[in-house]
């Protein structure tokens, strides 16, 4: 719901749009954060910045809940379900026109903020993202309570994932299906940090100054999973260039499709498949998701033609 109400109301509100115009020099001193609070307190934003609070709350609140209560499952669902539903879509290619999503004209609808409220450890300060500690492994009581695993820095959401797909442990393919999905979920959380990173430079401080809030959650956030998830950027991320994030977003796409034709385990192959759908997702190629469901629908029509000859002949 989140991302479907922020992407109409980006469309219509003329005051959240970025043009090249009005970019400012990246050496200009007015875009360096100030050591007062006007930078990221200007009129002009305050109200987008107490909505982006009460959704942090939201977030932290029903992240906590289910983590409390040893349902890390049901907690690494909403972050997957939150980045995979807010993706950017990049588009640039095929015949149906270039951007998909109209970047960085827009705002991303996926936020660092909140995303870094869905993964925090319980009595996180944002402020002070060093000093912050979660609770020591040897207090939790079994292997199933995984609710605050990985005592240094909150890094229970990739535990959380390999423990949801232990099916694929087992049958020898965890490193590469849940790896190849682990780097497919962070994929558009590092296109949409170059997308913020672009509007960073918008001379509009109604832009400027939620994008300047939206990366500093971003840095943080890359501290707080101590590095595992969403880990460092692939090569090309760090500036929003069209071409570089559809060479990754093909590379995770392609080393998806072949996991998944190569898997026997169920949760391998799932696993593969939520990666091809955020990969998707994120390059924003409508041509290419054609192709693919007509792939798939006509696959699905010789198996039951197939079944039905069988019928027949019986």
């Amino acid at each position: 719901a989140w991302a479907l109400a922020d992407r109409a109301t980006a469309l219509e509100t003329i005051s959240v749009h970025f043009h090249p115009a009005d970019a400012l020099d990246a050496d200009d001193p007015e875009i360096i954060p100030r050591d007062d609070d006007t930078f990221y307190n200007s009129e002009k934003s305050y109200n987008r910045m107490v909505d982006l609070e009460e959704r942090i709350g939201h977030a932290r609140i029903a992240s906590l809940l289910h983590r409390s209560r040893g349902e890390g499952g049901h907690a690494a669902r909403l972050v997957a379900g939150y980045v995979v539903s807010c993706a950017p879509s990049m588009g640039g290619g095929g015949s149906r026109g270039a951007a998909a999503e109209a970047y960085p004209k827009l705002p991303p609808a996926l936020s660092m903020c909140v995303l870094e409220a869905l993964l925090a450890p319980e009595g996180y300060v944002p402020i002070n993202v060093e000093g912050n500690e979660a609770k020591d492994e040897n207090d939790v009581d079994n292997d199933n309570d995984i609710s605050w695993a990985s005592a240094s820095k909150g890094g229970w959401f990739c535990k959380c994932v390999r423990q949801m797909f232990s099916g694929a442990r087992s049958s020898g393919e965890d490193d590469g299906a849940i790896s190849s999905l682990l780097r497919a979920l962070a994929y558009p959380v590092h296109v949409a940090a170059s997308v913020w990173r672009e509007r960073s430079f918008c001379s509009d401080d109604r832009v400027r100054d939620v994008s300047a809030v939206e990366l500093a959650a971003y840095d943080r956030l890359r501290k707080l999973e101590d590095g595992t998830w969403p880990g460092a950027c692939d090569p090309g991320l760090e500036t929003m260039d069209f071409d570089r994030i559809a060479r990754v977003g093909n590379e995770i796409l392609s080393s998806a499709m072949a996991m998944s034709s190569a898997s026997t385990g169920h949760e391998a192959r799932a696993a593969a498949g939520i990666s091809c759908a955020v990969a998707l997702l994120t390059l924003g190629d409508a041509d290419r998701v054609i192709r693919l469901c007509e792939t798939i629908l006509a696959s699905a029509t010789s198996k039951s033609d197939r079944c039905s000859d069988g019928k027949t002949s019986s």
